[in-house]
């Protein structure tokens, strides 16, 4: 269980940096430069877009394939990565308690109210539940999120 503070706007689970940029045509990514820490399961964020999406195939070091395309295809975009083994949670809870409405996924939540997001898949591969991470913004109004 984490309990944050969200002043800015990242994904929760929280993302990591990424160092290639991402270009997309569609559901298809290349990287910039060869990553072998993206793996299948992990999470490419677009905070831009307010978007994630999940890793479902990997061809080489630099090319893979996501579960849906961007809204926007990425064109040398600056992009964070979640690890599939950071969503290894079963539910996440945002509240715009700190005196302001805050987006959630490009969605007002307005002051004093909160969502929850339950399990959205189970890992194939290990057994183990999987929150999809949603897209947090902090920055105006902070916003408090339990991920557990």
């Amino acid at each position: 269980m984490k309990l944050s503070v969200y002043t800015t706007k990242d994904t929760a689970p929280a993302s990591v940096a990424f160092a290639p940029t991402a270009t997309t045509v569609g559901n298809q990514m290349t990287l910039s430069t060869a990553s072998t820490a993206l793996i299948v399961g992990d999470y490419i964020v677009d905070l831009s877009q307010n978007e994630v999406k999940k890793v479902v195939y990997k061809s080489d070091d630099t090319n893979y394939r996501l579960d849906s395309a961007f809204t926007v295809d990425l064109t040398a975009a600056t992009v964070k990565r979640v690890p599939r083994n950071s969503a290894k949670y079963g539910m996440i809870s945002i509240a715009a308690d700190k005196g302001g409405d805050i987006s959630v996924a490009g969605i007002t939540i307005s002051s004093g109210s909160s969502i929850k997001l339950s399990v959205s898949e189970l890992d194939r591969a290990t057994g183990s539940k999987h929150v999809t991470p949603v897209v947090v913004d902090g920055s105006t109004n902070n916003a408090t999120v339990l991920v557990q």
